[in-house]
């Protein structure tokens, strides 16, 4: 995961894996626990005894899996807003948005500004830039699959690169590394519909901060690289992960069936420090969450379940 354009193996494909590997654990517990019982009963003078110690550990075990991770449903993910094919044609060229905000201390918070000021930024960093640094990882939030759940949590953060450990990216391969990564555009959003909500504030230092957050998207697909438009709002400034790429994997494992496979990206958020007279971008901070939720049937064990992720870039130390 350590890939700086983006998830590198989709992550539903990997949790389905830690679910298969979950489900054989209990399955092989239970095939023991049942043999166990067995030559319990063809004791008499000790099956009591044991009985009582295996219902006492069998309760510690179930309050473990209580306390391992969240089993309270998400909160509703907010409506989701496909994006429009012809909706994400490339910005034109001469757009102007150093003037905004226009006075020292302001905030500006029409969707449609914050929106072309971001294309801004981005675009002439990666004509302009000459250095980053970069870091690219994963986080793990509320999730719930079941009896899964007791080795979900530790697993799952094995198989991807948390923040701790993150591998510093100095790169001058700005078409690369910046996003979108590999493209030459740094946005490829132009429909302000894509703006859930935005501001710009001046800092008042001669610096200006952003904050852009695009609208809640169910399967929102990426731009593909070098290409000037995005099938989603997401993938016009995000790196998000296929779901026909991860239908397509899962249906190569012939244990697993995968059904109503729902990606839905919400509160996805970029924030730029930039300087305010020439937009060159000092910090630039994105944030994708998203929430997986689907139903899983390995062999004939039916799982339903979510689990919320996330996926940051964050850019800094940046040279012009």
């Amino acid at each position: 995961m350590t890939r700086s354009s983006g998830f590198e193996t989709p992550i539903l494909v990997k949790v389905v894996s830690i679910v298969a590997a979950a489900a054989i654990f209990i399955c092989a517990i239970t095939a023991i626990a049942t043999t166990s019982k067995i030559s319990k009963l063809n004791s008499a003078t000790s099956s009591s005894s044991k009985e009582e110690k295996a219902d006492k550990e069998d309760k510690a075990d179930k309050s473990d899996k209580s306390d391992s991770a969240p089993t309270t449903a998400a909160p509703a993910a907010a409506p989701a807003t496909q994006a429009p094919a012809d909706a994400q044609a490339p910005s034109g060229e001469g757009s102007s948005s150093a003037d905004a905000p226009a006075a020292s201390g302001g905030t500006v918070t029409d969707t449609a500004q914050v929106l072309t000021t971001y294309t801004d930024i981005m675009n002439k960093l990666k004509t302009d830039g000459k250095s980053i640094a970069k870091l690219s990882y994963n986080y793990v939030g509320e999730y719930d699959l079941g009896a899964a759940n007791a080795v979900i949590g530790p697993v799952l953060k094995g198989m991807m690169t948390m923040e701790e450990d993150a591998e510093e990216v100095v790169s001058s391969d700005m078409v690369a590394e910046v996003p979108i990564t590999h493209n030459q555009k740094g946005c490829l959003l132009t429909d302000p519909k894509g703006v859930a909500s935005g501001s710009i504030t001046d800092n008042g230092d001669g610096t200006s901060t952003l904050v852009l957050v695009t609208v809640a998207e169910d399967n929102a697909e990426p731009a593909a690289e070098g290409a000037g438009t995005s099938p989603s709002y997401t993938g016009g400034i995000f790196a998000p992960m296929s779901a026909k790429g991860v239908d397509e994997t899962v249906a190569k494992i012939p244990t697993a069936k995968v059904e109503n496979l729902v990606i839905n990206y919400h509160d996805c958020t970029a924030t730029v420090k930039y300087k305010t007279d020439t937009l060159e971008a000092i910090d630039v901070y994105l944030d994708m969450p998203m929430k997986l939720s689907a139903s899983i049937k390995l062999a004939i064990i039916p799982i339903e379940g979510f689990a919320n992720i996330g996926y940051v870039q964050h850019l800094y130390n940046i040279q012009y």
